[in-house]
């Protein structure tokens, strides 16, 4: 049972930087709920909506709020309407978004809705003691190669941090 009751609402960009790098099993190792929608899960070619429960992530029905006004909220910030959908519900659930999006970051900033990302998610990895430093350095190496889209002085940042090159 995770010992933070708040839900961290992830969003398709967040869990593919884990997912491609085959550490999504240990980012549900975290004392946290990690939760998705419907329709985002749906969406979703890789993983698909049972790998993505296997892992343990939770996927909520999308409420009829949300799909009353996501299309609103995706035009208003330029967003898609998944995100807009998650932006949503943690608003109104007064949840935590787990986002790398830039625009979804900003709308979140804008509606008030706590965000944090993948270097964050690596960073509390390393904190609790389920990935070793050098391990977090390592996979954040990874999702720079595949493409994964991290901002990219932070992320050199905590690359040399965890490599034990900042001492």
């Amino acid at each position: 049972m995770p010992e933070n009751h708040l839900s961290y609402y992830i969003d398709s960009t967040t869990l593919l930087d884990f997912y491609l790098v085959n550490t999504l099993p240990a980012l549900l190792k975290l004392p946290l709920r990690i939760v998705t929608i419907d329709i985002m899960a749906a969406d979703l070619e890789t993983p698909n909506q049972d790998e993505i429960r296997s892992f343990g992530i939770v996927i909520q029905e999308t409420p009829d709020f949300v799909l009353e006004n996501m299309q609103q909220t995706a035009v208003k910030y330029g967003i898609t309407i998944y995100d807009a959908a998650l932006l949503l519900v943690c608003k109104m659930k007064t949840a935590v978004l787990l986002s790398g999006d830039r625009r979804l970051r900003k709308a979140a900033q804008i509606e008030k809705v706590h965000c944090k990302g993948t270097l964050w998610l690596l960073e509390e990895l390393v904190l609790k003691n389920v990935l070793r430093a050098e391990h977090a350095a390592l996979l954040l190496e990874r999702m720079f190669l595949i493409g994964r889209r991290l901002p990219p002085d932070d992320s050199s940042r905590k690359i040399i941090i965890w490599e034990g090159g900042d001492k």
